[in-house]
C-alpha cells in the first residue's frame, strides 16, 4: 500500500504504452528511462520506499517524480491525450520528464565587455601608450581593468574570450 505522502500515479492506457516504451528503450536518455520506470511502478501501486530500493535511487527522488506527475503533469497531459495524436503525446511525456531549465549563475561580464577586450586585442599595443610589441593575456586583463572595462578579469577567461572570438591579428594573415 502506497504510503500517504506518496502520491498516486494514475496513467492512461497510452500513457502507460508510451513510458513502457521509453522504459524498454535503448536510445533514450538513462534519466528518461529511469523516470519512465519510477512512474509505471508508482501506477502499479509500489510504494515509494520499494520503488526506491528496486531502481537504487533516493526515496525522495522517487517522491518528487510521483508528486511532480500527479500535481503537474497528470492533468496536462491528459487534456493533450484527448486532442492530440499519439507522437505529440509522446513528445510531451519526454519533454515532462525531462529536467527543467536551471538558473545557474548570472554571467560576470557582458558580452559588450567582451568585445571590447577582443577589439584593444586587435590594435597594437603601442595605440594605449604601451611599450610593448604585442599582448599577452596578462597585459590585456591589466589595461581593461585599469581602463574600468571590467572591475576584475582572470587571464584565463581572457583566453577563452580571445579563442572564442577569434581575434587575433595574425589569424586572418595566417589562415
Amino acid at each position: 500500500m502506497p504510503s500517504p505522502f506518496a502520491s498516486c500515479v494514475a496513467l492512461s492506457s497510452l500513457q502507460k504504452s508510451i513510458l513502457l516504451r521509453l522504459s524498454r528503450s535503448r536510445r533514450s536518455p538513462a534519466v528518461l528511462v529511469e523516470r519512465s520506470t519510477l512512474l509505471l511502478l508508482a501506477s502499479e501501486g509500489k510504494t515509494s520506499l520499494a520503488i526506491a530500493k528496486e531502481l537504487g535511487m533516493n526515496r525522495q527522488r522517487v517522491r518528487r517524480w510521483r508528486n511532480r506527475w500527479s500535481e503537474e503533469l497528470s492533468v496536462r497531459l491528459n487534456a493533450m491525450e484527448a486532442v492530440a495524436e499519439d507522437a505529440v503525446l509522446s513528445i510531451a511525456i519526454e519533454e515532462a520528464l525531462s529536467d527543467r531549465p536551471r538558473s545557474g549563475t548570472p554571467p560576470k561580464f557582458t558580452a559588450a565587455q567582451e568585445e571590447q577586450i577582443r577589439a584593444m586585442a586587435c590594435r597594437e599595443p603601442s595605440e594605449f601608450g604601451l611599450p610593448h610589441s604585442q599582448w599577452t593575456r596578462g597585459l590585456l586583463a591589466r589595461i581593461a581593468q585599469e581602463r574600468g572595462i571590467v572591475e576584475s578579469v582572470s587571464v584565463a577567461e581572457i583566453g577563452r574570450w580571445l579563442k572564442k572570438g577569434g581575434s587575433s591579428r595574425t589569424g586572418s594573415a595566417t589562415g
